[in-house]
């Protein structure tokens, strides 16, 4: 609607949603200004926000743009609030208060702003006459935060660990939520630990079980969202020319079979180009870009020990239950160890396929009881074999390693 009278003018403005579709104007993808027009997953998560939200997300569907237009609109229609969006870097805090806080609100038609003039607009603060006041930085401390946006938090507990602690115990208790403080926290994951993870799981079974038992979350509990790269209506990509390897073919065949996910032509042309084409993601491709939430907490984090090739495992399927076949023999491969863990693997060799079917792991324990636990194991052994420390004698007792191991 485009209001022509006075009186439509107010009934308009009296609408968050209208204003949120036809007030701002952002900063797009590719550095373009633009009017603001929520797409289909900010509109969806606009219309499911809980109060407090966590969103694991694939890149580029504009969630932070979302969050923090919705803040600024609820700053300009309304008086004394104190809000406040955490970036993951520096420079992260100025780019978001430029774009997403400063030029907004300088774009809004003048007689808004000369209603409600900034007395601030500086060091990532934007202050109005009204009492409400955005602020942006990487952490904060606050007796009261009605509003707060925490960017790339999944990046924030990777990387600045404390400063990840410090949103927890000193940040987020800021927010009132049964008073109507309201919160988002969204990224990318990295990794299957950290804050940003245990929050995303505990959030999404009870998200699930509120759902299932047909009851509303309490307020100080989060609502779980996630969107995947395939919601998106953007990636897509003429399948004309684009090489779709064997392991994708498998890949995308898994998806519909396991998740009932299944993909046009032309979104499996862009993934495939996004992933291995010239300067694609690669190995990274799942964390930046997953399709179910296992696999967003299942990808390789950037740096991992034998990432890539854990990666590679998964993608052709070799990461499974493989039982003991009571038919062959057991092998042992032993890493030895007392300060540090003492390994073992449990290895079948059945025709081309070497199967790992078990492991033992342990530290501060004598070469006695690991040797122990592995006889007391249900396998027929053929052979053991050791690193050339066996030799050496065990610290404590003096004997000589391989002679407990024979």
């Amino acid at each position: 609607m485009i209001p022509k009278t006075e009186s439509e003018i107010g009934r308009c403005l009296e609408d968050k949603e209208w204003r949120m579709n036809n007030l701002y104007t952002i900063v797009d993808e590719g550095g373009i200004k633009k009017p603001y027009r929520r797409r289909w997953t900010q509109q969806d998560l606009a219309n499911s926000r809980h109060g407090l939200d966590v969103v694991l997300k694939s890149r580029q569907h504009g969630i932070s743009s979302e969050s923090d237009i919705d803040m600024l609109d609820d700053c300009v229609f309304n008086d004394d609030l104190r809000c406040g969006i955490i970036a993951h870097t520096k420079l992260d805090a100025q780019e978001i208060f430029e774009t997403k806080v400063k030029l907004p609100y300088f774009e809004l038609p003048e007689f808004i702003r000369r209603l409600n003039p900034h007395t601030k607009c500086d060091s990532c603060t934007l202050t109005l006459t009204n009492g409400s006041s955005i602020r942006v930085a990487v952490s904060f401390r606050s007796a009261t935060t009605h509003r707060l946006h925490v960017s790339e938090l999944g990046k924030i507990c990777a990387k600045y660990p404390k400063r990840a602690t410090e949103i927890k115990t000193g940040t987020m208790p800021s927010v009132h939520p049964q008073l109507g403080g309201k919160a988002i926290i969204e990224g990318t994951a990295e990794g299957d630990a950290g804050y940003f993870h245990d929050l995303c799981i505990q959030a999404q079974a009870e998200t699930a079980e509120a759902k299932k038992k047909g009851i509303p979350l309490n307020p100080k509990q989060f609502k779980f969202h996630f969107y995947s790269w395939f919601q998106d209506p953007k990636n897509v990509l003429d399948p004309a020319g684009v090489k779709i390897s064997d392991e994708l073919k498998r890949y995308f065949k898994g998806l519909y079979d396991e998740h009932a996910i299944e993909l046009s032509p032309e979104q499996k042309a862009w993934y495939a180009q996004t992933k291995d084409g010239a300067g694609g993601l690669g190995r990274l491709m799942k964390r930046e870009h997953p399709s179910t939430v296992q696999e967003a907490f299942e990808s390789s984090v950037e740096g991992a020990v034998w990432g890539l090739e854990m990666e590679k495992c998964y993608s052709d399927g070799r990461v499974g239950f493989y039982p003991h076949l009571e038919q062959l023999p057991v092998y042992t491969f032993w890493d030895l160890g007392y300060h540090h863990a003492t390994s073992v693997i449990f290895v079948q060799f059945a025709g081309e396929q070497i199967r790992v079917i078990d492991h033992h792991r342990e530290r501060g324990r004598g070469a006695a009881y690991h040797a122990k636990v592995v006889k007391e194991k249900p396998y027929n052994y053929d052979k053991h074999y050791f690193p050339h420390d066996v030799m050496q004698h065990e610290k404590g007792s003096g004997i000589i390693l391989g002679d407990v191991y024979a």
